[in-house]
């Protein structure tokens, strides 16, 4: 049995939508892109005619609005979503949801917030609805994680939190282990747009104060910032023992955010820095004629304290330890 034969199946009507719906998103040819585009909107439209009731065929216009970036008729739609019944239901707060998903799109997270708090207020004390609206608040705050929208990647997790009523001890810990993480990667963030204007720092650690930050947010993977970690320790070595000691105290003191990502890092340079008497940092390795090191074997020894010290953390910790050593005992020993 096809469409043809039971027109007002609204069933039929949505998933005929959404079919075009994912054509138009594998098309590249724009004529054929508008014509998908435009059958998708008319299918979720006829469904809508059919049930005035029904939620799901005005998100699915609201989804053709955001496939072409049209924010605007796309929020449209999600409020006429809304205020399709006169019940608050899953498929309103699955329409806020969506809107949430507009405004990342959008490009605004302020809106994003402000719809968070809508869905807050209109929450009723039903545990089946309040565990859905922290499930997805939880699912949202990894995207909003991803696009660097910490403030409402704070908010929603907090909100996920709040909301969680149910007694799954493991659903529970996975929330609030992820809400640690957010606030951590938010508030490190925050911290460093301080630390790259505060001059008691040199530069060498704040680059380094990135580096951690990024590997630990799972923003970069280790592998990609070796050459940042070779320029970092090439430019340590231009400063004094007192500025190393100076730089550091300063993060561990006031950057507690920073400090906090890898402690065992920060630590390990502090008491590296406090057992060196020189006045400037030096190669630490020298040739069996008695002249300096290379370059490249001075270069190891900051890498080599930070790949010690990450392996006393677990599973990201060891996986960047073990690549930072092998990199650092390569310079050493002048292996490339």
């Amino acid at each position: 049995m096809c469409i043809r034969d039971r027109p007002n199946v609204i069933r039929y009507r949505i998933d005929l939508g959404h079919a075009y719906l994912e054509k138009y998103r594998s098309n590249l040819s724009f004529y054929v892109h508008h014509e998908l585009i435009e059958k998708a909107r008319r299918e979720f439209k006829k469904a809508k005619q059919i049930k005035p009731h029904e939620i799901e065929p005005y998100l699915g216009v609201a989804a053709t609005y955001l496939e072409e970036e049209n924010y605007d008729r796309a929020i449209e739609w999600c409020e006429k979503a809304v205020n399709a019944d006169e019940k608050t239901d899953f498929m309103d707060f699955e329409a806020l949801f969506f809107m949430c998903i507009i405004h990342v799109r959008e490009g605004k997270p302020h809106k994003i917030t402000n719809v968070a708090k809508r869905i807050e207020e209109l929450a009723s004390d039903d545990p089946d609805i309040r565990n859905y609206i922290a499930g997805r608040f939880f699912s949202v705050t990894g995207q909003l994680l991803q696009i660097k929208y910490y403030e409402p990647a704070k908010h929603f997790i907090k909100a996920a939190i709040r909301f969680e009523s149910s007694n799954d001890y493991d659903r529970k810990e996975e929330i609030r282990k992820f809400a640690e993480f957010v606030e951590l990667v938010a508030d490190s963030q925050s911290e460093f747009n301080k630390l790259q204007h505060d001059n008691r720092v040199i530069p060498p650690f704040k680059g380094l104060a990135a580096a951690l930050i990024m590997i630990y947010s799972g923003e970069k993977e280790h592998t990609e910032l070796e050459s940042f970690f070779r320029e970092i320790d090439y430019a340590l070595r231009t400063y004094s023992v007192e500025s190393f000691k100076s730089s550091l105290e300063c993060i561990t003191q006031n950057y507690k955010n920073i400090y906090k990502v890898n402690k065992e890092v920060w630590n390990g340079l502090l008491n590296e820095i406090k057992g060196r008497s020189s006045s400037q940092y030096q190669p630490s390795y020298s040739s069996s004629s008695g002249s300096s090191s290379t370059p490249d074997a001075g270069c190891g020894c900051v890498l080599m304290i930070v790949a010690i010290m990450c392996l006393s953390i677990p599973v990201v910790g060891w996986i960047v330890g073990i690549a930072l050593g092998s990199m650092a005992w390569n310079m050493m020993t002048g292996k490339h």
